[in-house]
């Protein structure tokens, strides 16, 4: 699962055909109940089949169902990325985002 969506790099590259790939995500039930995912962003499938470094890394937070009625929390964070409109690289700088496009791959 995937999805497949225009990037632009920090250092200002267009990625036309980039792949979004969630590798973790990680659940925190001290503070309540909360997730964050872990995107990282490759120049397309080929790169990442290839195992080629993504060219960034990005995460985010969201509310994951852990109701036995929850949806595979894959999907759960896959569904929640598309509606994100801020996310933040690895160094916690904030980038704005439009996945409403995107598509699954």
């Amino acid at each position: 699962m995937a999805i497949e969506q225009t990037f632009t790099t920090a250092h200002g590259i267009e990625v036309k055909t980039a792949y979004w790939r969630i590798y973790k995500i990680e659940l925190n039930v001290l503070k309540s109940i909360s997730s964050t995912a872990y995107v990282q962003i490759y120049k397309d499938n080929n790169a990442r089949q290839g195992n080629l470094l993504p060219v960034d890394t990005l995460k985010f937070d969201f509310s994951m169902d852990v109701s036995d009625r929850g949806a595979d929390p894959i999907k759960q964070a896959y569904n929640s990325l598309k509606t994100q409109t801020n996310i933040s690289d690895d160094r916690g700088k904030s980038k704005k985002i439009d996945l409403s496009k995107a598509k699954d791959v």
